[in-house]
């Protein structure tokens, strides 16, 4: 039966209502008014709620090294910042995982080009791989916090 009325449903219909979005502010576009949580926001940040964001992010890193354990409200206290601050940037753990997880990865991309300039190729290659192994090694417990959902939106990202 569904859910919305007395008929039976249909081969192939939905087995769940479909959740209504919040209607439409007039004058900006959907994707500003719901962005996907784990992006950056599509609207620029004041100085201030940016200097915050990246506060959050550095802390995350640390302590998301250290132990994967950390919970959002060490975080929040280590980069200096209240509980709402933190959940108005990073509505979940798995929100601020995957931004670390995109620093750690620009990091890395962003090391190629200097490397490529200043040394020879199979030099810069190896330095770069030596890059690489310093920071799997710093990210012992990045790995433990990763939850699935976090993993496939990753591996999403990625491609």
């Amino acid at each position: 039966m569904s859910p919305l009325s007395d008929e039976p449903l249909g081969e192939g219909a939905l087995q769940h209502p479909v959740e209504a979005r919040p209607p439409r502010e007039p004058g900006r576009p959907l994707e500003a008014q719901h962005p996907v949580e784990s992006q950056q926001p599509l609207e620029p940040l004041r100085a201030d709620a940016r200097r915050n964001r990246d506060r959050i992010v550095d802390a995350a890193r640390h302590a998301l090294h250290t132990s994967g354990d950390a919970s959002m409200n060490s975080i929040a206290k280590a980069a200096g910042v209240g509980p709402g601050t933190l959940y108005r940037n990073f509505p979940d753990r798995d929100a601020l995982i995957m931004e670390v997880y995109r620093h750690e990865i620009s990091d890395l991309v962003n090391q190629v080009e200097p490397l490529s300039a200043e040394h020879p190729p199979l030099e810069a290659l190896r330095l770069w791989f030596v890059a690489l192994a310093v920071s799997l090694k710093a990210k012992r417990g990045l790995g433990d916090a990763i939850t699935g959902s976090a993993k496939a939106k990753m591996t999403a990202d990625s491609y």
